[in-house]
């Protein structure tokens, strides 16, 4: 059986209902507002869409506060950027939100821990 990440919909805990099996399907449920999969996954693979989150194309999923990494990736972006900024007035501040931004999205922990956006 896979570990249940927090519900889609309120971050509650969620729990199996019940194991799927061949003539009956698995059911995952939120302990506190009470959204509900019924799939047909059985054994192990319970739970697998509950887990499933969709992300569409260009988007990446991060935490609501950020982390110290992407912090620190954010200002390390910041002080790069002004190095090229008093070395080349050509390079303008204006391009700092932006730099630290897409520094601070590449530091951002993956959701469930593993490899994938």
């Amino acid at each position: 059986m896979n570990k249940l990440l927090p519900c889609p919909f309120c971050g509650g805990e969620a729990e199996f209902e019940r194991i799927g099996t061949p003539r009956q399907s698995c059911i995952v449920a939120c302990t506190d507002c009470g959204g509900r999969l019924e799939s047909n996954e059985e054994g192990g693979a319970c739970g697998s869409q509950w887990n499933d989150r969709h992300v569409p194309d260009g988007w990446q999923c991060v935490p609501a506060a950020p982390t110290l990494e992407m912090q620190k990736a954010y200002f390390d972006s910041i002080d790069e950027n002004m190095q090229r900024v008093k070395a080349d007035l050509r390079f303008g501040r204006f391009d700092n939100q932006r730099l630290g931004y897409q520094r601070m999205l590449g530091a951002a922990p993956k959701p469930g821990g593993g490899d994938e956006p």
